[in-house]
C-alpha cells in the first residue's frame, strides 16, 4: 500500500497548487507542505519550485510523478488481480478514431473467437483524451495515433500507416498533381484538436512553412464518418489514414490528392505507463493484437 503522502504529492503535481490540493483532500494547507516536505527528505530532492506565485514541477518532481503514478496503477490492477484470482482479468484498453473504427473490429472478432469468456471494454476517443485515462487507471493500455510523451509511457509500434490527403472525385484535386502549398485557399475538414489524425496534419503544415490560416475556411468535425461523407459531397479536402478511407477510394467516393512533396507515414503505438509490473502481461496481449 502506497504512503498517503503519495496522493498529496499527486494531487499537488496536477494542480500546482497546494491550496487546491488542500481542497481536494479535505486537509489543511500546511498538511500538504508537510506531506510534500517530507517526501523531498525521503527522496532528497526538491520537488517543486517557485517563481512568484507559479509553481512547477522539477525534474526530480517530473521524475518522481512519473514512477509514482505507474505504482499507483500497478497496485490497483494487483488489487484486482488478487480479489478476482478465480476470474478472467477484464481487459480495458483505449482506441483512437482510426484504430477504433477501422482496425479494431476484425481484431476483437478474432480475439474472442479464440478467448469467448474474454471480457473487453474498448474506448475510443482521441490521443489527449486517452493519455488522461491512462494516468487515472481507467484503462490498461491505448492503442493511438498521435504523438505522446516518451517518458511516461513503454511502447511498441503496432502498424505503420500511409497518411493522405482525400477529396471528392468532383474536385478539381482529383486529376493531375499539386504541391502542398497548391491546396491553400481551398477549404480544409479536420479532427478536433487533441486527436492523434489533427496532430500530424499540424506537423506536416508546419513543415511546409504553412497553418491553417491559410486556407479557405476550416472545419471541425469529431467524426471520421462525417468527414468523409462531407468530403465525398465536396466540401472541401481533408487529410487522413488511407486504412479509414479504403473503402470510400475503392467505391471511388474518395480520390486520393497527388501531391509531388508529401509522403507521410505514421506509426500507430501500442502504450501503457513506463515501467510497469504488467510489462510483460501488456507485451503478451500486443502479440495476441498483432
Amino acid at each position: 500500500m502506497l504512503d498517503f503522502r503519495v496522493e498529496t504529492f499527486l494531487t499537488a503535481a496536477e494542480t500546482l497548487n497546494f491550496t487546491k490540493t488542500a481542497a481536494l483532500l479535505n486537509i489543511t494547507q500546511p498538511a500538504v507542505s508537510q506531506h510534500i516536505r517530507y517526501l523531498e527528505k525521503e527522496y532528497d530532492a526538491k520537488l517543486f519550485s517557485q517563481e512568484g506565485k507559479k509553481l512547477s514541477l522539477t525534474p526530480e518532481g517530473i521524475k518522481l510523478k512519473d514512477a509514482l503514478i505507474t505504482m499507483k496503477l500497478d497496485e490497483n490492477h494487483l488489487k484486482n488481480d488478487i480479489r478476482n484470482l478465480s476470474q478472467a482479468r477484464p481487459l480495458r484498453f483505449g482506441a483512437t478514431m482510426t484504430v477504433g473504427e477501422f482496425m479494431m473490429p476484425k481484431v476483437l472478432i478474432n480475439r474472442l473467437f479464440t478467448a469467448r469468456s474474454l471480457d473487453i471494454t474498448m474506448e475510443v476517443a482521441n490521443t489527449e483524451t486517452l493519455l488522461a485515462k491512462l494516468e487515472k487507471g481507467s484503462i490498461d493500455f491505448a492503442i493511438v495515433e498521435g504523438y505522446f510523451p516518451k517518458r511516461g509511457y513503454d511502447s511498441i509500434v503496432y502498424s505503420r500507416e500511409r497518411y493522405i490527403p482525400v477529396c471528392s472525385r468532383y474536385s478539381m484535386y482529383s486529376k493531375g498533381k499539386y504541391s502542398f502549398a497548391d491546396l491553400a485557399g481551398s477549404a480544409i475538414i479536420t479532427r478536433e484538436s487533441g486527436s492523434g489524425t489533427r496532430e500530424v496534419l499540424e506537423h506536416a503544415l508546419i513543415e511546409h512553412n504553412m497553418s491553417f490560416d491559410d486556407f479557405h475556411s476550416v472545419i471541425e468535425i469529431g467524426n471520421m464518418g462525417a468527414i468523409k461523407k462531407m468530403v465525398a459531397g465536396d466540401a472541401g479536402i481533408s487529410f487522413m489514414y488511407e486504412v479509414a478511407a479504403l473503402d470510400e477510394i475503392a467505391k471511388k467516393e474518395l480520390c486520393p490528392i497527388q501531391l509531388k512533396d508529401f509522403d507521410i507515414t505514421h506509426d500507430i503505438c501500442f502504450i501503457w505507463r513506463k515501467n510497469s509490473i504488467y510489462s510483460h502481461e501488456m507485451e503478451s496481449i500486443y502479440n495476441s493484437f498483432i
